[in-house]
């Protein structure tokens, strides 16, 4: 209105805004922003493994789909204008045209209900900063998307033996494990350090992230209870609550990571009839 003295995208008489420099504008806004997204998803990946304990279920992998799905309703407009380059779809009308408008809505729909049936996590503040890399390479190959590149992992820490002998009495005499909500700069309060220590002493330690750390504690607690014959009075995935686990799906992937086995197989393996 300034510069051209007229209204342009709304002046009553025509659609601007179809025009084709308005939608590249469009879709090339679209796609920079969309790049910028998965980066930083991909960094909040990195950032889950390594300081949520619950890091399955704070993963968004909806909003992982919900971005793919985006993409796809970006790059629909342009195959569309590609196949009209074909000689027989080059005079394809608005009507014609009725198989890229399913496809568009097919999206939209998948969009909508895969973020209806999205699981909802505790609700807490994040205080997330996006980082460059990660320095503990089994959390990228446990978690597909983190991609990068880990950097080394520093196993000469100094008291790197006392650091570990603390946080295992920690772990085992209040068991901060059962609780599915823990981060780690909760568990560094406890520790009396603070959260990037505490990763790094993980990290070396251990050769693990903390969400892995934390789960072993848990595998290991469901253990005891079987063995103590606790499964016989209550449901598995009771006893699973119980150790600090906050989902079926979880508990089951993280138990077979860790034994090579399903729960029922590893009763059975284990403790026979």
């Amino acid at each position: 209105r300034l510069i051209l003295e007229r209204y342009f995208l709304m002046n009553g008489q025509e659609d601007p805004d179809f025009a084709g420099w308005y939608q590249w504008l469009q879709r090339i806004s679209i796609l920079v922003y969309l790049v910028v997204s998965v980066r930083y998803y991909r960094e909040y990946r990195r950032y889950a493994v390594e300081e949520l304990s619950f890091a399955e279920l704070a993963d968004f992998r909806w909003l992982r789909n919900f971005l793919l799905a985006f993409g796809m309703l970006t790059a629909l407009p342009l195959v569309m204008e590609l196949l009209q380059l074909l000689p027989p779809l080059r005079d394809l009308d608005y009507v014609g045209s009725w198989y890229y408008f399913v496809a568009f809505s097919v999206v939209v729909y998948y969009i909508a209900i895969n973020g209806y049936h999205a699981p909802s996590i505790p609700l807490q503040k994040i205080h997330f900063e996006p980082v460059a890399g990660t320095p503990d390479e089994k959390g990228v190959k446990d978690h597909p998307g983190t991609d990068v590149i880990p950097e080394p992992v520093n196993k000469t820490l100094p008291d790197l033996d006392s650091w570990k002998q603390k946080v295992e009495t920690l772990m085992q005499t209040q068991q901060l494990y059962i609780d599915p909500e823990l981060t780690l700069p909760q568990l560094a309060r406890h520790c009396g350090t603070n959260p990037s220590q505490l990763s790094r002493i993980i990290n070396a330690g251990y050769d693990s992230n903390f969400n892995d750390f934390i789960n072993e504690y848990r595998v290991r607690a469901l253990m005891d209870k079987i063995r103590e014959g606790e499964h016989r009075k209550q449901t598995l995935l009771g006893l699973a609550f119980d150790c600090g686990f906050n989902s079926k799906a979880t508990f089951n992937r993280v138990f077979k990571k860790k034994t090579g086995l399903s729960p029922k197989d590893w009763i059975a393996q284990n403790l026979g009839a």
